[in-house]
């Protein structure tokens, strides 16, 4: 990989506050979990689709998207990080959740060039690390997998054992618009009303 790193977006959630399966509600024509993907297009030649149910995203693979099944039966983020890891062709993943539709390729490429000796990069926003807009080391897999195996799936937990390098999200984008995220119908009205 010539950027030294892959992507992956997780659209393995259960959307229970959506109510529908939220990574495909539209977006620009798209569903929403193919047009995060897209917008990291251009940062990384490897980019990788993980959900539970792939047949969701038929025809995604045509956009240069490598679907990847999630390893682990329970939706949650850490189980989808790990599976991104365990596929990623490179020693880092750039991860991000496919309820993000704001997040932008400059971002990415920013929080890449502020990586230090941990297994992460989490930007932090409004005084919380924002774990699934994040880069991973493949070494973190066994602390990961480990905190999985022992049914410990606070994201945020596992994070600090990682000794991350921890960027202030407004210094890669002062608006915070890139750490919206969608949980909602309403959530969904809002963000959609907002200019591209």
């Amino acid at each position: 990989m010539s950027h030294g790193f892959s992507t992956a977006v997780l659209a393995g959630g259960l959307s229970r506050r959506f109510g529908a399966p939220k990574a495909l509600a539209d977006w620009g024509g798209r569903g929403l979990a193919e047009s995060v993907c897209l917008a990291l297009a251009p940062v990384s030649p490897e980019r990788l689709l993980v959900a539970r149910e792939l047949g969701a995203f038929e025809g995604a693979e045509k956009d240069g998207l490598r679907l990847v099944p999630d390893l682990f039966e329970s939706a949650h983020p850490m189980g989808g990080i790990a599976t991104a890891l365990r596929a990623s062709l490179s020693p880092w993943c750039f991860v991000a959740a496919c309820d993000m539709p704001f997040l932008n390729a400059d971002l990415v490429r920013a929080l890449w060039h502020r990586r230090g000796p941990g297994a992460a990069i989490v930007p932090v926003w409004a005084g919380r690390a924002q774990g699934l807009c994040a880069f991973y080391r493949r070494d973190a897999l066994p602390v990961l997998e480990g905190r999985i195996a022992r049914g410990e799936l606070r994201l945020s937990e596992a994070i600090e054992a990682l000794a991350p390098s921890k960027v202030d999200g407004a210094s890669l984008d002062p608006s915070g618009r890139a750490f919206l995220d969608i949980d909602t119908p309403e959530d969904y009205r809002l963000l959609k009303a907002l200019p591209c």
